[in-house]
């Protein structure tokens, strides 16, 4: 499905629609689009849900922002999101926090992070954005290494072929969220989302970004937090792993 641009927060935004019914946001991760839910969104759909996939800001086809910041990021999602009121909250890696961060405002019915760690780790991306590791992993391959370790063998060429891949505007933008973050506020997330909320860690036993380790010390910071794996499936798992992803996460959506 190709994306329709449509105006959110003054950001002409790339936005994918699947199926009718109470509404579900996915937010994809760096260096990807909402293309990495091709497979799942569908699925979902058929499920009975309304699937909403954008394109982050500076990324894909969306705008760039005029700030990379988490705090930025969140206040997009509140204008996407205010039309619809609380929805159902899907994040992979970035996209993780983006959907953590609406859910600590409250914006979250319920919250799924996929390969999306709530802690300071994520200072490493902080620390190959700049010399002497940015050449190497971010200016010369400018996504093609994430692709190469994100997903199966057999899926890397579906997956390079929906996205925007080694080029120098690619990485600058890459470089520039990762330099953005603030591991000391997303290690505080978890504190700020509201008790009860219905959570769900989706991991893939074979993450070579974010090992299981890190799944577990997420699930430790989130009581009430349910860790699900599946066997084979690496950091781009809502790709190559769709059914697997749907199977775990429908039941959640349905509040089963």
């Amino acid at each position: 499905m190709e994306p329709r641009l449509e105006t959110v927060a003054g950001l002409p935004t790339a936005l994918r629609r699947w199926g009718d019914g109470p509404p579900v946001v996915l937010l994809h991760g760096v260096p990807t689009s909402g293309w990495l839910w091709s497979r799942l969104g569908p699925r979902l759909a058929a499920a009975g849900f309304g699937v909403l996939a954008p394109d982050l800001p500076g990324l894909g086809q969306s705008a760039r922002p005029q700030r990379w910041t988490l705090d930025a990021y969140g206040a997009w999602l509140e204008a996407l999101l205010d039309p619809m009121g609380p929805t159902h909250l899907v994040g992979q890696d970035f996209g993780g926090l983006v959907a953590a961060w609406g859910a600590s405002r409250g914006l979250a019915r319920s919250l799924c992070l996929v390969s999306c760690p709530l802690s300071r780790v994520w200072w490493g991306a902080k620390v190959t954005a700049r010399p002497p590791l940015r050449g190497p992993l971010y200016r010369w391959f400018a996504g093609r290494l994430y692709v190469m370790s994100a997903v199966q063998p057999s899926a890397r060429e579906a997956l390079s072929s929906g996205l925007e891949l080694g080029t120098r505007d690619l990485a600058l933008r890459m470089e520039a969220i990762a330099l953005a973050l603030d591991p000391a506020q997303i290690a505080a997330l978890p504190e700020r989302l509201p008790p009860g909320l219905r959570t769900l860690l989706l991991w893939g036993t074979d993450d070579r970004m974010f090992g299981l380790r890190h799944a577990r010390s997420t699930q430790r910071a989130l009581p009430g937090a349910v860790l699900r794996t599946i066997s084979g499936a690496r950091h781009g798992l809502p790709f190559d792993h769709a059914a697997a992803a749907a199977a775990e996460l429908i039941p959640l959506l349905k509040g089963r």
